[in-house]
């Protein structure tokens, strides 16, 4: 299963739980908990930007994630903190609500702090999923209604070449450390990245949102953006 689907789950296990009603005994370690449960999703929101605008936040609409050494190892260092947060809370006097809440943000927790530590980043796709698809899915869901919304989604399709360069990095980083895929995978991930070249921009995927630009728009500035976009 893949990072943002994991969390996906997840969040709507922890948001959709029948809430108990609580003695007052738990309260307070409830409300410490919901404060870390809150903090960690505004994280997700920042760091996984595209997973934020298929959430329906577009405040990260201008970016892709950073993928680093530098940028993992920041990560690494505050999913640590978050973790053990969590296990400071004292169990006791949490509700069974709050136990279950405690529980899975603690497996999401390991399962990432894992992979940071394993540096899975040095195959950074496989046959069904990958960096790739994340930029691919950069305008899945984006909210177009005026004109800095366009400017926001612009400026994430010129970070895209960044993007990659970091997983490509990534990527080298595991040929060096013989950290590879059996390289018959290749021959399932090219197709998908060859369909992206058109011989017409407009004909991209990318380009979809300025098909049907937002009528608050006015046509000389759609004409522009379009043009940008192109």
């Amino acid at each position: 299963m893949g990072c943002y689907a994991r969390l996906a789950i997840v969040a709507a296990a922890i948001w959709l739980l029948p809430v108990a009603a609580a003695e007052t005994s738990d309260f307070d370690a409830d409300h410490q908990l919901q404060l870390v449960i809150d903090e960690h999703w505004e994280y997700l929101l920042s760091e996984h930007p595209v997973m934020a605008t298929s959430a329906g936040v577009d405040t990260f609409n201008d970016r892709m994630p950073r993928v680093s050494a530098a940028d993992r190892s920041r990560r690494l260092a505050t999913e640590r903190r978050f973790l053990a947060r969590v296990r400071d809370l004292d169990r006791s006097r949490l509700s069974p609500k709050g136990r279950i809440d405690a529980d899975l943000l603690a497996w999401v927790l390991e399962d990432s702090i894992g992979a940071y530590e394993l540096n899975l980043a040095r195959i950074p796709f496989n046959t069904f999923s990958g960096f790739f698809m994340t930029a691919l899915t950069a305008s899945s869901g984006v909210r177009m209604t005026d004109a800095g919304d366009y400017r926001d989604y612009l400026a994430r399709l010129r970070d895209i070449p960044r993007y990659f360069a970091e997983n490509i990095e990534n990527l080298r980083e595991g040929v060096a450390t013989g950290f590879v895929l059996p390289r018959i995978v290749i021959d399932g991930v090219l197709p998908t990245i060859r369909a992206q070249v058109k011989q017409e921009a407009t004909l991209s995927s990318f380009f979809a949102p300025f098909n049907d630009m937002a009528a608050a728009v006015p046509q000389a500035e759609q004409q522009a953006l379009k043009e940008e976009a192109a």
